[in-house]
């Protein structure tokens, strides 16, 4: 029987198809490859940033200013996400705290101006943020939100309270300094802080011994208020800002992110092994491939009139074959008629 090229056709596809396969494996592993490294390399900064934020328990970030209160609510507003960003997405807890304007000593009105310094002495009214969780209360209760046109209630620091000779349940009168308008306060109860290390308490201007003195100027405080009370006599003069990052989940996201560089690992040595299992057959193909091809040519490329006269040299033989077949069988009839 005959072969032709076309005869051959559909062997050498399904022979090239099962390259086109091993190529387009072996492009999926690549592009797995490359995928792992791109998302390794993507997380090396942030993974960077926890680790070091992981071993510096304690790190926060403050951020001070004098700001009105519509600039207050846009810093609130903005800053998570800007800190965020610069952390590279590591958690973090935000605190915020406004101040009010300074608050001057009234003459004849309590608390009386303490008398052993030589500096220009003020008290400052703020809110802060998650005080309750920070503190404990030493006497007396947090304040509520003003009522009308009475007084403030706020609590103090035991420390400030001492040093302004103030306790629980008495009425303090200030002028605030900027708008020279009467400001009074009740003193609903006094707390110290639970940790004075916390980074929290970056949110305080005033420091945790009750007062501090900078350039001339000494503050006491603070009286610590609800938010209400500065959408009312209090006027927000500045604000504070802190970011603590949480390093125990810091720790915690570094520990996951080993495990799943290792699982990566692992799954990065199987895909080469499979690689070069799928190169090995790839070659193994292209060398089917080519043996195919050669047999085909050599096939198909023969001389037609060599092997066209061949074919009429058997035909012939075939012939002759039958002929003589045909004599020898009559020969045999007549010897056979000669014994009849």
């Amino acid at each position: 029987m005959g072969l032709t090229r076309g005869s051959l056709a559909l062997p050498r596809m399904n022979a090239h198809r099962l390259v086109i396969i091993a190529a387009a494996f072996t492009i999926v592993v690549a592009a797995a490859l490359a995928t792992a490294l791109v998302t390794f390399s993507s997380q090396a900064l942030p993974r960077a940033v926890r680790h070091d934020l992981s071993r510096a328990a304690g790190t926060s970030f403050v951020i001070r200013g004098n700001v009105t209160a519509a600039q207050g609510a846009q810093y609130t507003s903005l800053l998570p996400g800007k800190i965020s960003a610069a952390l590279e997405g590591a958690p973090f807890t935000f605190y915020r705290a406004y101040r009010s304007d300074p608050l001057g000593f009234v003459a004849g009105s309590r608390p009386a101006a303490p008398g052993n310094t030589r500096t220009d002495q003020i008290i400052e009214a703020a809110t802060l943020q998650a005080v309750t969780a920070q503190t404990a209360l030493v006497s007396g209760h947090w304040p509520a939100d003003p009522v009308g046109g009475g007084p403030i209630p706020a609590a103090l620091p035991v420390t400030a309270a001492s040093l302004l000779h103030v306790r629980t349940g008495d009425m303090l009168q200030l002028r605030d300094r900027i708008s020279d308008r009467l400001i009074r306060f009740t003193v609903t109860g006094l707390y110290r802080p639970r940790q004075v290390s916390s980074p929290y308490w970056g949110l305080n201007d005033v420091a945790l011994s009750g007062s501090t003195t900078i350039s001339g100027f000494t503050t006491y405080g603070p009286l610590t208020v609800t938010a209400a009370a500065f959408r009312g006599p209090l006027t927000v003069d500045g604000g504070s800002w802190v970011a603590v990052p949480r390093t125990a989940d810091i720790q915690a996201a570094g520990t996951q992110l080993s495990a799943a560089l290792t699982t990566l690992r692992s799954q990065a040595q199987s895909l080469s092994s499979n690689l070069s299992t799928v190169q090995i057959r790839q070659e193994f193909t292209k060398a089917m491939i080519n043996t195919l091809t050669t047999g085909a040519d050599q096939l198909t490329l023969a001389d037609s009139n060599e092997e066209g006269a061949n074919l009429l040299a058997l035909q012939t033989r075939q012939q002759l074959s039958t002929t003589a077949l045909s004599l020898a069988a009559q020969a045999d009839q007549n010897v056979l008629r000669l014994f009849q």
